[in-house]
């Protein structure tokens, strides 16, 4: 089949422009994520089309991010992440850093920094809830690191961007 090449290419591409990708931007990490769950359901779907030597996406790296888009609500660390995929946090962060451009710590904290904004904008919970559903037992933490994420306060992110009044 001569699609099966195009598509490799197609997805080595994607993989190569990925690393470049702003990892400040919520919205990008998001669409990372999803670009990497295709390409393992790609290369899930079509296992001889891709080298076993040279898997385009590393299955610890897809494991981890799986297991981080699942459990970025509770109260996980890296440790839980690395302990998951049975890998050393160092390992762990080395897949990160060459797949993802970041390291697991930051990719945990944008995609709670993405929920924690969706909730903000579309929900009347508190920020002490959305805290607590982003997976931070501690709301003044949360506010801090929301505060450096996005350089504005969770409640002036929500005055700001919210499209209804709460």
């Amino acid at each position: 089949m001569r699609i099966l090449p195009i598509l490799k290419t197609i997805i080595q591409n994607v993989c190569e422009l990925s690393k470049s990708v702003d990892t400040q931007n919520g919205s990008d990490i998001l669409i990372i994520q999803n670009l990497y769950q295709l390409v393992y359901q790609l290369q899930t779907l079509f296992p001889k089309t891709f080298s076993t030597e040279i898997a385009i996406i590393n299955e610890d790296i897809q494991h981890a991010v799986d297991f981080i888009n699942s459990n970025y609500h509770r109260n996980i660390m890296v440790v839980d992440v690395a302990n998951h995929v049975n890998i050393t946090r160092s390992h762990l962060f080395k897949l990160f850093k060459k797949n993802l451009n970041c390291s697991p710590k930051d990719y945990l904290t944008y995609i709670r920094m993405y929920h924690a904004s969706q909730l903000l904008i579309n929900s009347n919970l508190m920020i002490c809830e959305i805290a607590l559903k982003v997976g931070y037992k501690d709301p003044l933490l949360f506010s801090k690191i929301f505060t450096k994420h996005f350089e504005i306060s969770a409640s002036k992110y929500r005055t700001n961007f919210s499209n209804r009044q709460i």
